[in-house]
């Protein structure tokens, strides 16, 4: 089997300043909404930028720092959250059931933040966690935000989560396979 070329991102709310909106980003009181502004996609995927016009952004991992207020984090639906995910050109990846119609963001993964002092990291599998995007601009701003998986409402928290890490890969897609589905042929 062909081994695909790839690239990382790697986004950490340590980047932005909570509460606040910088040049790199914003992030809310309680970071559960973070924004990275002006991702330039032509560099972040170097020469993969010509060779592919749909590329596979897989979440690989979401680490977390420790928690310093654990009592005050929320129910046990409050830490089971949605992880979303906005702001790249996604290619038929924002269908929301309820309301018949395509959204800005698109559900990425589950994640259950953590409540000890403890860190918590969350492996995922490559198959599941996959989202296709088109190359139709340059420069982006990705959001990703929590709800809750209870009710995709906003989690009931008092004290602020603890920073994140959000780990990606991504793979281009060859135009012989289809963008408008998960390339099941992703070896990585």
């Amino acid at each position: 089997m062909e081994q695909k070329r790839s690239t990382r991102l790697i986004l950490k709310t340590s980047d932005l300043t909570n509460g606040s909106t910088t040049n790199i980003g914003s992030c809310d009181t309680l970071r559960q909404n973070f924004t990275w502004f002006n991702i330039n996609l032509r560099a972040l995927l170097g020469d993969l930028y010509n060779q592919y016009d749909y590329f596979n952004l897989l979440l690989i991992s979401i680490s977390s720092s420790v928690i310093t207020a654990a009592a005050n984090q929320g129910s046990a639906d409050d830490r089971l959250v949605y992880v979303k995910i906005s702001g790249l050109p996604f290619a038929n990846q924002s269908y929301n059931q309820p309301t018949g119609n395509d959204t800005t963001s698109s559900i990425m993964a589950i994640y259950s933040i953590p409540h000890t002092a403890v860190t918590g990291t969350q492996q995922y599998n490559n198959v599941s966690n996959v989202m296709t995007f088109g190359k139709s601009q340059d420069l982006c701003n990705i959001n990703i935000s929590f709800t809750r998986v209870l009710d995709d409402t906003r989690p009931g928290i008092t004290v602020a989560n603890p920073q994140f890490v959000f780990m990606f890969t991504i793979i281009g897609i060859d135009k012989a396979d289809n963008p408008d589905r998960i390339n099941y042929r992703m070896n990585i």
